[in-house]
């Protein structure tokens, strides 16, 4: 930590996503629709954060707990082309990476999660991104 600030990025775990990924012919609004392990399965390690006394020290003098987060992302398709949907796709992770890189300079031992705030400017720039990049494929 820097001056009691979070530093470093996050790690964005990508998924497949292209045009019908979900083995289904159509999805309806009230459909249950099981996501297939490709997609939805995920297993990790959590390390600890390390914590350092001050940005000359090479060894932590504690640990603070590892963060893991979640966001599922539905993409109505219709008659979208295919490129579209794997530019909005690329869009989706580089603006994910991106929000969640400058959401961890924010936080601290005083504020170590997101306010309801900072989620919804993080939903924002990410789906105005993903819009504009199907958008200029089309």
């Amino acid at each position: 930590m820097l001056a009691g600030l979070l530093q470093g990025s996050a790690t964005v775990i990508e998924t497949p996503g292209q045009r019908n990924n979900l083995g289904v012919g159509s999805v309806n609004g009230g459909d249950d629709v099981p996501i297939p392990d490709a997609l939805g399965l995920f297993a990790t390690t959590l390390v600890p954060i390390p914590i350092f006394d001050n940005a000359t020290s090479t060894t932590p003098s504690s640990n603070t707990s590892g963060v893991i987060g979640c966001a599922i992302i539905l993409l109505e398709q219709n008659s979208t082309p295919a490129q579209a949907i794997a530019d909005g796709h690329t869009a989706l992770t580089a603006a994910m990476q991106t929000q969640l890189d400058q959401l961890i300079g924010t936080l601290n031992a005083f504020h170590p999660s997101p306010t309801e705030d900072q989620i919804a400017a993080m939903v924002t720039a990410v789906g105005d991104a993903v819009t504009y990049a199907i958008s200029k494929t089309q």
